[in-house]
C-alpha cells in the first residue's frame, strides 16, 4: 500500500484518504437508518476519548426529524437576516484588509523586502494568539478586539504619513505591522465564530456564501493597494491603510451584535437559530 496525493492506492483498489480520517456523523448515520455504523463509530471515539461504554448500550433509534436547511432560510428570518449581512460585511472588510494589507507593503518606508518578511510574520503571531486565546476569552471578544484595535493602528498610520519626517517612518511600519496582525487574527477567527453562529442544517450554505463574499473582497484588494497611482504623495500612500482600517473598524463594531458561542450548545435547527443567543 502506498499514499499518493491523499489518496490511498491499495490493491483492493483506490480509496479516499479522508473517508480514513474524516467518518461520518453518528447523528447523521443514525437519521440514515445505518445503526450499525454508528454504534461502531460511538465506540471508536469512546476509545480515542478513553473512556467504556457498556455493552447494553444502544443508539437511540427514535431522533426527532430535521428539515434540511436551504440557502433562502438564511434571508426569510429578521434574526438570521441580520446576523447574516453582519458575518457577510465581515467577511468583505477583514478579507479587503488581509490581502489589501499584504499588497500595500510596498506603499511603506523603508527596505520593501524586509517590510514583506515582517508581513509575514505577523501572521505567526496571529494565528498563535488564537490558539492562546480563543477559547479563553471567547469568539465576539477575541474577534472584535483584534479587528477594532488593528484597524486603529491602520487608520493611525495617515499622521505618520503624512505629518511625521522621514526618520519616524519606522512607527509607520511598526503601526502596518500591528494593525496586519489583529486583523490576520480576525481572519482566522470569522471561520470558526461564522460556522458555529448557523444553525447545522445550514452551515455549510452559510460558509460558502461567506467565503465568496470573502473573495470579493479579496478581488478587490489589489484596487485599493494601488490607488496611489491614482492620487500621487503621501495621501495617496496612506489611503489604502486609512480604507481597510476603517472598514475593519466598522466590521468589529458590528460584529458587537453576534452572540457569543463559547461554551454554548450551538443550534442545530433554523428553530434554534432563530432563538441562540437571544
Amino acid at each position: 500500500m502506498c499514499y499518493f496525493a491523499g489518496v490511498i492506492v491499495s490493491a483492493n483498489g483506490f480509496g479516499y484518504l479522508s473517508d480514513l480520517l474524516l467518518p461520518e456523523s453518528p447523528r447523521w448515520l443514525v437519521q440514515q437508518g445505518r445503526l450499525a455504523e454508528a454504534d461502531a463509530l460511538l465506540r471508536t471515539i469512546a476509545i480515542g476519548n478513553k473512556t467504556v461504554i457498556p455493552n447494553k448500550f444502544q443508539v437511540n433509534t427514535k431522533m426527532d426529524p430535521v428539515q434540511a436547511g436551504k440557502m433562502c432560510d438564511l434571508f426569510t428570518n429578521r434574526v438570521l437576516l441580520f446576523r447574516t449581512l453582519i458575518i457577510f460585511f465581515n467577511w468583505i472588510g477583514i478579507s479587503m484588509g488581509y490581502y489589501g494589507l499584504s499588497l500595500s507593503t510596498h506603499n511603506l518606508s523603508g527596505n520593501f523586502y524586509l517590510n514583506f518578511i515582517l508581513s509575514g510574520i505577523t501572521e505567526f503571531i496571529a494565528y498563535t494568539l488564537c490558539l492562546v486565546f480563543l477559547d479563553r476569552v471567547g469568539r465576539k471578544k477575541f474577534h472584535a478586539s483584534c479587528v477594532i484595535i488593528g484597524g486603529f493602528a491602520c487608520l493611525s498610520t495617515i499622521f505618520t504619513m503624512l505629518y511625521a519626517e522621514e526618520s519616524l517612518q519606522p512607527i509607520t511600519v511598526a503601526l502596518s505591522m500591528f494593525g496586519k496582525t489583529g486583523i490576520a487574527a480576525s481572519f482566522a477567527c470569522i471561520y470558526v465564530w461564522a460556522a458555529e453562529l448557523y444553525p447545522t442544517v445550514v452551515r455549510n450554505t452559510g460558509i460558502g456564501i461567506g467565503c465568496s463574499f470573502g473573495n470579493i473582497g479579496a478581488m478587490i484588494s489589489p484596487y485599493i493597494a494601488d490607488i496611489n497611482k491614482l492620487i500621487t504623495g503621501n495621501l495617496g500612500r496612506a489611503l489604502p491603510f486609512v480604507i481597510f482600517g476603517s472598514l475593519s473598524i466598522l466590521a468589529g463594531i458590528l460584529s458587537l451584535w453576534l452572540p457569543e458561542t463559547l461554551n454554548h450548545n450551538l443550534p442545530e435547527t433554523i428553530e434554534d437559530g432563530i432563538h441562540f443567543g437571544r
